[in-house]
């Protein structure tokens, strides 16, 4: 277990306890916390899944689909 993690970022869903957490556990993998579940990815992962995100994103406000 890596004890240097650096917090990426964090926001607070509709309940003050829930919220979506995305953690750099420096050297070993991303973590993303979504309420009560835990993805835990690579760093190669981790960049493919958010640019898999955005690109989701886009399409969702363009109406592409």
């Amino acid at each position: 277990m890596n004890v240097n993690i650096y917090e990426l970022d964090r926001k607070s869903l509709d309940d003050v306890t829930d919220k979506i957490k995305i953690e750099d556990n420096i050297g070993e993998s991303i973590h993303i916390h979504i309420r009560h579940t835990r993805l835990e990815l690579s760093v190669d992962d981790f960049q493919t899944f958010a640019a898999k995100m955005i690109d989701s994103r886009e399409v969702l406000k363009n109406g592409d689909y």
